[in-house]
């Protein structure tokens, strides 16, 4: 089964699933969706991350680091663009 969201809130119920992520046509992942609960999103590259992605010509990674935005707190990954103005 697979769901396509941009919503973030639903992380905690999909907790045993894996997730994939598209930004601009490129597919990222997968991550254990448990990893999600924790991680944050952070502008630049990190050799620990869980991914690393480019969307709006910015490099970003989710990490399981207590640094950056919590993934769970942006609600909409649509947030990501507005990050990257």
């Amino acid at each position: 089964m697979a769901i396509n969201t941009h919503e973030t809130w639903v992380i905690p119920t999909l907790r045993e699933w894996s997730t994939y992520f598209i930004f601009e046509g490129r597919t990222y992942g997968p991550v254990q969706t448990f990893k999600l609960l924790r991680a944050n999103l952070i502008v630049g590259k990190r050799d620990d991350a869980l991914i690393t992605f480019e969307a709006s010509s910015k490099v970003y990674s989710i990490v399981e680091a207590e640094v950056g935005e919590p993934l769970t707190r942006l609600l909409t990954l649509d947030k990501i663009y507005e990050l990257a103005i």
